[in-house]
């Protein structure tokens, strides 16, 4: 198999799970495939099948080459071996195309610097979505070098890209202050978008609050806040407030991960301990569509991830008409406005329910709040907007190609 040199885009991946990153790296490629380019998303793990409606277009290929290399071991996710997974990924890409006219890559930013070793002459945008900081003081000698020798990986593969696009200010902020020397490189903060004409308008205040939390089932996504702050919120409401309220909790979910395994029976206890019953409801792997009707029939929605990247649950979230509280840090802080479309708060359970109580004491506020959320996300957040930067980027890069 080959691709032809010219408007050719091969995304390169780890895996496409059911995630806001994953869905970001569809949209980028539909961008790609709307302006006349050729589109191939290479993966070691494709785990989505139909579940993201993206990921049907027959514009783009989805190419998966799985290794016998495990990514779990003793049940949890490991590093070391997700970039040997991506290394024998790049070996084949090497074995079984020509150099295409660009490179993307965006969760696992080690492997630009094996592409550029094996298509010198192809320029790569590197979009940074998320940003693991270089831990300090690592145990033991062999795990000092370990880390030593992938950070030193990482900063030559961050320098063998052209072009490298950050989600949101609070990220380029972290980026520039762990690697200085990315001062020269051609940065953009490029805003994920969302569609208002495609989102199902929430047209009425629904009589059931459903407070909705959407987040893959991790413990970085701290969502035993939002379970902790519904608990709480029953001090600031008589008992048939309370009765109208739930809670519903949706997103990603991997049994072959310990973690995530583990994540899911602490929340399960933690809403039963706290005597919440049938208040909290667990939604899991809910396709597009799903999700869709479920924010639709919300109420609104609670975000409490305290260092969240960006956050594309918040401006969907809005683009539907909802209300957003979310932690006053991180991405959210840039795209929810405090008394306008939503609430930013500290990370605290009594926090967020204090908020939560005001809402469901005066919905019209709340509605209020949601409508203007619809407007900030048509006028800041748009997806034709990201997508059109993206593709003036590539067609950039393109007709100025790098050179190592």
């Amino acid at each position: 198999m080959s691709l032809p040199r010219r408007k050719t885009a091969l995304f390169v991946r780890a895996s496409l799970q059911l995630g806001g990153a994953d869905r970001l790296v569809l949209t980028e490629a539909l961008a790609l495939a709307n302006a006349g380019w050729s589109v191939e998303i290479w993966v070691n793990e494709n785990r989505i099948e139909t579940h993201l409606e993206e990921s049907r277009d027959q514009r783009i290929k989805i190419r998966q080459y799985p290794t016998r290399i495990p990514l779990y071991v003793a049940g949890a996710p490991r590093n070391g071996c997700r970039l040997l997974r991506q290394w024998l990924l790049v070996l084949k890409m090497a074995k079984t195309v020509t150099a295409p006219a660009l490179f993307v890559v965006d969760e696992c930013e080690h492997s630009a610097w094996w592409l550029r070793q094996r298509f010198p002459e192809t320029p790569i945008i590197y979009y940074c979505n998320s940003l693991q900081v270089p831990s300090d003081s690592p145990a033991n000698f062999l795990r000092a070098w370990y880390r030593g020798h992938l950070e030193r990986l990482r900063a030559k593969a961050l320098l063998a890209t052209q072009a490298i696009a950050f989600n949101s200010k609070f990220i380029r902020a972290a980026a520039m202050n762990t690697w200085p020397f990315l001062s020269d490189r051609n940065l953009a903060v490029m805003y994920p978008g969302t569609s208002i004409s495609s989102v199902v308008h929430r047209e009425a205040i629904p009589s059931e609050k459903i407070f909705l939390c959407l987040g893959r089932i991790s413990p970085e996504k701290r969502l035993d806040v939002s379970i902790t702050a519904l608990a709480k919120m029953r001090a600031h409401l008589t008992a048939a407030q309370f009765a109208s309220c739930r809670l519903v909790i949706a997103g990603g979910y991997s049994q072959d991960d310990a973690v995530q395994k583990n994540t899911l029976n602490t929340l399960t206890k933690l809403s039963a301990g706290l005597g919440l019953g049938d208040s909290v409801e667990f939604c899991l792997n809910l396709d597009d569509e799903a999700v869709a009707n479920l924010r639709a029939k919300s109420f609104a929605l609670v975000h409490p991830m305290p260092d969240e990247h960006f956050g594309l649950a918040p401006i969907e979230a809005m683009a539907c008409g909802l209300p957003v509280l979310a932690v006053n840090n991180g991405g959210p802080a840039e795209t929810v406005v405090d008394g306008v479309t939503g609430a930013l708060r500290p990370f605290d359970g009594e926090a967020f329910a204090q908020v939560m109580a005001e809402w469901v004491q005066n919905p019209a506020k709340a509605y209020a709040l949601g409508q203007a959320g619809r407007e900030c996300v048509a006028a800041h957040f748009s997806l034709g907007k990201f997508e059109r930067d993206f593709v003036a980027l590539a067609e950039k890069l393109v007709a100025n190609p790098f050179r190592s």
